[in-house]
């Protein structure tokens, strides 16, 4: 355990050595399996690691293959994030080039009626085996309508998916009387039907904890023990939501992901 622990904080270690500064944010994630809330995330400007991700990376055990792709696309992106999951004590590492400039250069031509997909983030993700990665690419969905958003939803979980349904009641909640829709990811695994999407939600600056009704519904329909969500609200209702990420694993098991600032209360 104190092994599985030192490597779990390693990626803090590895950004407080090298003098980075980030921005932390912690998630759940709730699938048939039960909730998993040992996972966080470092974001740092690009800016500030500089010609140092080889260094990061290598130091994490990401593997080569994985390792040549970020560099080959790490000069153009205007952020990293570093990302660490534990499940059932299995831990894995994640890294996130996010083409935040570049989307809003390309935005600059797009009219409001095109509807388009682009490029806004990668992300890698690979086992302590230093050995197995593979990559998900992560597209904004610009000028999405309402209607389109349903639609995604709806594909990326099925029409009679019990949890696309308590999804789209909390948009059709969120966008009542309002034109705002929020950002929306589409993402896509490289190298496996895994497929989910990223509805960001911090304009709402809400906490997690009036999102209470929705995570009970979701957990209700995942067949989850009633306590389990309890004792996490208790850790997190206090914090600020960010986003909520849903879709299908590559075993088509259902899955929802809720991102949260720890820093605000």
């Amino acid at each position: 355990m104190d092994n599985l622990a030192s490597r779990a904080t390693l990626p803090f270690k590895i950004l407080q050595d090298m003098q980075i500064p980030s921005a932390y944010e912690r998630s759940f994630k709730m699938n048939h399996r039960g909730i998993f809330a040992n996972r966080y995330m470092l974001a740092l400007q690009r800016r500030f690691l500089g010609g140092a991700v080889d260094t990061v990376l290598e130091q994490l055990g990401c593997p080569e293959e994985a390792r040549a792709e970020i560099k080959e696309s790490n000069e153009k992106a205007s952020m990293a994030a570093i990302g660490c999951e534990e499940s059932n004590g299995n831990l894995t590492y994640r890294f996130y080039l996010d083409y935040h400039e570049c989307v809003t250069e390309e935005r600059k031509g797009i009219g409001k009626d095109v509807r388009k997909s682009l490029l806004a983030f990668q992300g890698w993700k690979w086992n302590l085996d230093g050995i197995h990665s593979h990559r998900s690419d992560y597209w904004q969905q610009i000028n999405i309508a309402k209607s389109d958003l349903s639609q995604l939803i709806e594909a990326t979980l099925g029409s009679s998916s019990s949890l696309a349904a308590h999804i789209q009641e909390l948009v059709d909640c969120l966008c009542t009387d309002t034109n705002w829709l929020p950002a929306v990811l589409l993402a896509k695994d490289t190298q496996s039907t895994r497929s989910s999407f990223d509805l960001n939600l911090y304009e709402q600056q809400k906490k997690v904890a009036d999102f209470h009704g929705f995570l009970e519904r979701v957990s209700n329909g995942l067949e989850l023990p009633s306590g389990l969500l309890r004792r996490v609200m208790e850790i997190t209702g206090n914090q600020l939501l960010g986003h909520i990420s849903a879709g299908l694993s590559s075993h088509k098991s259902e899955f929802l992901t809720v991102y949260f600032d720890p820093t605000h209360s």
